[in-house]
């Protein structure tokens, strides 16, 4: 491999689309070390790795934090604007750039002082705060939103917002589902990570299942391939994809008027699988293998700063079955 910059993103790109990286990560690679590419040009920066400097990294990142402007691109039709980045997605690039240095390294396009340049630009700082979930009221409303199945379409929509509800699945390995891996009578399926080669399976209940028992007598096309189709004159039986499932959910919460958080308002639907696992009595390391999780401090993420979920599990400890006396003491102590 050369020494250009431009090449060497190229092959990185390869390189974690061999690893089978989920495509909105492949996406979102290509788009941030573009960025970068694309900031030093502006400057009139070097693209010869070997010329690359410190400073190369740590201006990006301060203009990154003090001076990006959106749409900015040629390619843009948008209106250039310029507006503050969130912390998370400051430490997104950063988590892009430092992998895109590690596999330069290992590809041996690095000097030794080139190498150390990641131990010495800090990581942005992630606000601690707690990430959004849709409960069961909201998911139920939606439901009933998508019509009552009477359609193919409103019948692929409900037994979608009720797998993705009652799984955990991503939005991405639910579209990804065919007839061969999907076992409606055993309530279950087998997935392929969306993050790795590796696969699991997901359950269901029995509400869920309804769901998508009442589909499959609807859904047009025979037996084999894609488990949810296209219902349009576009896209007649075939796949369907993670765009066309949000676009869909999200014009269907609109016009019902459901609120959904703000940022992933459908992931969210995935965080309230997590709670509602917690608060069914789930362990953390069967709740990180049931999401697809690599390692349970991804899985902590979900919920952490639930403040009921800490105090249920502070009753659990130390409140146990108060004595008559003990149930007077604390009347007159609240008295």
């Amino acid at each position: 491999m050369d020494h250009d910059l431009a090449t060497a993103i190229s092959a990185f790109i390869a390189h974690r689309r061999q690893a089978n990286c989920a495509k909105g990560t492949i996406g979102m690679y290509g788009r941030q070390l573009g960025a970068w590419r694309g900031w030093l040009e502006s400057k009139g920066r070097t693209s010869h790795i070997p010329d690359l400097t410190i400073a190369d990294l740590r201006d990006f990142a301060a203009y990154l934090r003090d001076g990006y402007v959106a749409y900015a691109s040629e390619q843009s039709s948008r209106k250039p604007m310029q507006r503050p980045l969130s912390e998370n997605t400051l430490a997104s690039y950063h988590r892009t750039l430092r992998a895109f240095w590690s596999f330069l390294a290992v590809e041996g396009l690095l000097t030794a002082e080139q190498q150390r340049f990641f131990t010495r630009i800090a990581a942005p700082a992630v606000p601690d705060d707690p990430r959004p979930s849709t409960d069961a009221a909201t998911v139920k409303r939606l439901i009933a939103a998508c019509g009552d199945g009477s359609s193919e379409e409103s019948a692929r929509n409900r037994a979608i917002v009720s797998l993705l509800f009652e799984t955990g699945m991503r939005i991405s390995e639910l579209c990804n589902l065919t007839d061969e891996v999907t076992e409606p009578a055993k309530k279950r399926a087998r997935v392929l990570r969306a993050k790795g080669k590796k696969h699991r399976m997901v359950f269901w209940q029995p509400s869920a299942a309804v769901a998508l028992a009442r589909y499959l007598l609807l859904r047009r096309g025979k037996h084999g391939g894609p488990l949810f189709r296209g219902c349009s004159l576009r896209n007649n039986g075939g796949q369907i994809t993670p765009d066309l499932v949000r676009a869909t959910l999200k014009r269907i919460a609109k016009d019902a008027r459901i609120v959904l958080p703000k940022g992933a308002p459908l992931h969210s639907i995935r965080h309230g699988f997590a709670h509602a696992a917690i608060e069914n009595g789930a362990q953390l390391i069967d709740l990180a293998d049931l999401l697809g999780h690599a390692d349970l401090e991804t899985t902590r993420i979900y919920l952490r700063n639930d403040d009921d979920r800490l105090a249920a599990a502070y009753d659990r400890i130390f409140r146990r079955t108060q004595t008559p006396r003990e149930k007077r003491d604390d009347a007159e102590s609240h008295g």
